[in-house]
């Protein structure tokens, strides 16, 4: 069975196995504006929200009350628990929904009981792949959110994150607050997202890996928090910055615009172990419902096949 630790701010798997773990956590892996609370007190703290205990609580204060978890690797994510704070009358939560790879967030009626300060939790299904995960109070009846504990189901896949590839070029940003590098800056909360300005279909980022020597087998896109206005966009991979030229490699995808993320899997659309391009631009081609357009964050992945047998060679 593989184990599962937390290895440089990041959850890790080791000895990667088919079999299904208890994802613990880190409240700490996504920037901290997403992760409001009752002042700085431990005893509202989002890390008691993941740290395998339901006797203590975090509370999200007036909104947005959202939570989310950036992952080592994709993992395909089969079931959460959740349990509501130990106070039976105060700060409950009606609704909650979570979101991971592509597809609509899933909503939930929190059906999590308190009785003499010990908690049942609710489950979910969630079925989805991704290295992502945003939970989100819907519906609370006091302002208060958030929950005495948070477990996630997931297999580990060989898909492991990269690092991060530079910003070569991008359409102009719609102001500072807004800035392309914010695709990068580990958060999903409300502003901290790349916006066009007013670009459209005119919209792209250029990533440059560094080198032809980066196998990128998989794209996980975040839209910005509003409804998106983003129909379509495509992945164009080169080894110049002449895109669309013989040799280049475009992959297309679709949503819509209530889906917050799209995972584009290379090596699923028969891509070999993935793409080996030093250039990877990405450019909305249709608009949705609005022009909110842009991103939230953006993470690159790479398989890597499982070890064969060690051959000794006399």
């Amino acid at each position: 069975m593989g184990v599962l630790a937390f290895v440089g701010g990041f959850l890790t798997a080791v000895g990667v196995s088919q079999a299904t773990n208890v994802l613990r956590l880190a409240a700490t892996q996504m920037k901290g504006d997403y992760q409001e609370y009752f002042g700085n007190f431990g005893w509202a703290s989002p890390a008691n929200f993941t740290d395998g205990s339901y006797a203590d609580n975090w509370y999200a204060v007036g909104g947005p009350w959202m939570i989310s978890f950036k992952l080592d690797r994709l993992y395909d994510l089969s079931a959460f628990q959740y349990g509501d704070n130990t106070n039976p009358d105060g700060g409950r939560v009606g609704t909650n929904a979570l979101a991971a790879g592509s597809g609509v967030e899933r909503i939930y009626t929190d059906t999590s009981t308190v009785s003499n300060g010990a908690v049942t939790p609710m489950t979910g299904t969630i079925g989805r792949r991704g290295g992502y995960i945003r939970w989100r109070a819907v519906s609370v009846n006091d302002y208060i959110a958030g929950g005495s504990e948070l477990e996630v189901e997931g297999t580990a896949t060989r898909y492991v994150r990269l690092p991060n590839p530079g910003i070569q070029s991008y359409y102009p940003e719609y102001s500072p607050n807004y800035a392309v590098t914010k695709i990068f800056d580990n958060s999903l909360y409300y502003g901290g997202e790349y916006a066009s300005l007013y670009g459209g279909t005119n919209t792209y980022i250029v990533f440059d890996f560094g080198g032809s020597t980066t196998v990128v087998s998989a794209v996980e896109i975040w839209d910005r928090n509003a409804p998106s206005g983003i129909k379509s966009a495509t992945l164009v991979f080169s080894d110049d910055l002449t895109f669309g030229d013989a040799g280049d490699i475009t992959v297309s995808y679709s949503k819509t615009a209530d889906d917050p993320a799209s995972l584009i899997d290379l090596v699923a659309l028969g891509h070999g172990d993935g793409i080996k391009k030093r250039y990877m631009k990405w450019q909305v081609t249709e608009l949705d419902m609005d022009g909110n357009v842009g991103m939230a964050e953006i993470g690159f992945f790479q398989f890597v096949p499982e070890p064969g047998p060690l051959i000794i060679v006399e």
